[in-house]
């Protein structure tokens, strides 16, 4: 039995986990955090401030499932819901898990004191590249959607044992049935083993990005393509 509900800081350093696993061995996160200069600690820590600041943010729905027999964190995904779209929603809803958006969940002084985590990256981490690869998705993104309207999912992972039980699409679910019920598209940037279940979901493809590492110090290349799906009646 799976339990999806909002997360809290308490989960954060699990659901940190569960992000760097997810992306583990794709390019993307060994170019931003390179072995020989952060240590595995040191990225679980950024990871995990990096989440906790989404929960102080009204606009994001960070969301964890929980694994009822075990009490483990095996599911996290982020929804970015503008307040525009969420007034709908919580004007609509008849379901007692909507967050009341004022209702922000209590942080520690260290979270709730960021104001920004340049301060806080790792010595070694390659900034210059995130920073370059935002730069790309932020302009890709702009040209696609309503930001003032339209959801993004930004993130769905999984714990590697808690794979291929359907908990993914649990997740996914949470945020189309809200989409379809505010009548607005949800946008995402898909990696290549997401690509096909958004494909299955409904979502079409509306453009790509490749990113050159190698002028940021790294290696290879990250391919993303951008997907839409639109609501449905």
């Amino acid at each position: 039995m799976m339990s999806i509900r909002y997360a809290t800081e308490a989960v954060t350093p699990s659901l940190a986990r569960i992000n760097v696993d997810a992306f583990r061995g794709k390019g993307m996160l060994e170019n931003i955090f390179p072995a020989a200069s952060v240590s595995e600690q040191q990225m679980l820590a950024y990871k995990t401030l990096r989440t906790a600041r989404f929960l102080a943010d009204e606009n994001y729905h960070v969301l964890s499932a929980e694994d009822s027999s075990s009490g483990q964190i095996v599911g996290y995904a982020r929804w970015l819901i503008p307040s525009r779209t969420y007034s709908i929603l919580a004007g609509r809803s008849q379901s007692e898990d909507e967050r009341d958006p004022r209702a922000m969940p209590v942080l520690s002084e260290e979270v709730a004191s960021i104001k920004d985590m340049a301060g806080h990256a790792p010595p070694g981490m390659n900034v210059e590249g995130l920073n370059a690869l935002k730069a790309m998705m932020e302009e890709k993104k702009g040209k696609v959607i309503d930001v003032e309207r339209d959801m993004v999912l930004e993130l769905i992972g999984i714990s590697n044992q808690h794979q291929r039980r359907g908990l993914g699409s649990q997740m996914l679910e949470w945020g189309i049935e809200r989409a379809n019920r505010a009548g607005v598209r949800i946008y995402l940037e898909a990696t290549e083993a997401g690509y096909p279940l958004y494909l299955r979901r409904g979502w079409t493809v509306v453009d790509e990005l490749v990113m050159d590492w190698s002028p940021y110090g790294g290696k290879g290349v990250t391919k993303l393509t951008m997907m839409v799906k639109e609501p449905e009646e």
